[in-house]
């Protein structure tokens, strides 16, 4: 039995949104934060790059909010299970001194 697909927004980073034609927030659907992501990269191919390593991992560079809590503290993590309306923001972390 496949697994319920919430329908959720995903808010791009201002760098990314040339990509997105300048849509800040973008549809997307998925039962995980991941899923959701690859929902947007299928959208957007050029994306791609920009969230995932060479290896198909999400960047670490990449921190991912969904409804403003830090998944990194979220059981699960980006498989965390989605809901209708859920929010997810992608935020590129900053580096330097």
């Amino acid at each position: 039995m496949e697994e319920a697909k919430a329908k959720v927004k995903i808010r791009i980073p201002q760098v990314q949104r040339k990509i997105t034609n300048g849509q800040a927030i973008v549809d997307a659907v998925g039962g995980t934060v991941a899923e959701s992501i690859d929902d947007v990269i299928a959208q957007f191919p050029e994306l791609e790059k920009r969230f995932k390593n060479s290896e198909g991992k999400i960047n670490k560079f990449l921190l991912i909010f969904l409804n403003d809590e830090d998944v990194r503290y979220l059981e699960g993590d980006i498989r965390f299970k989605l809901k209708d309306g859920d929010v997810i923001s992608l935020v590129p972390a900053m580096a330097g001194g």
